[in-house]
């Protein structure tokens, strides 16, 4: 699943906070549940340096927390595809969308 967002709406910091705690098990790796393979691997991908920086911090923060009974194996990548729109843009499709 794709999730595409707009930080004037939501920071990236609370998606991190959804996804690490009702999304799924990070700590499971090429698995969810009875689920095995490497498509059910956890993966983030980022656009540019800030998520990634800002995504390995959240990472970090959490293993040292010790949230979880194991160490997260949430892959942090680089995405191939990635869709930026410039200020006025996004305004126009917020507008459009409900926002």
């Amino acid at each position: 699943m794709e999730i595409v967002y707009y930080p004037s709406q939501i920071t990236l910091g609370q998606l991190l906070k959804v996804f690490f705690s009702v999304a799924h098990d990070p700590t499971e790796l090429n698995r969810q549940g009875p689920d095995t393979g490497t498509q059910y691997r956890s993966a983030i991908f980022f656009a540019n340096p800030d998520q990634k920086r800002i995504t390995q911090s959240y990472v970090e923060q959490l293993d040292r927390a010790k949230l979880f009974p194991r160490r997260i194996v949430t892959q942090i990548a680089m995405s191939l595809s990635t869709t930026s729109l410039d200020a006025p843009t996004e305004q126009a499709v917020l507008a459009r969308s409900g926002f």
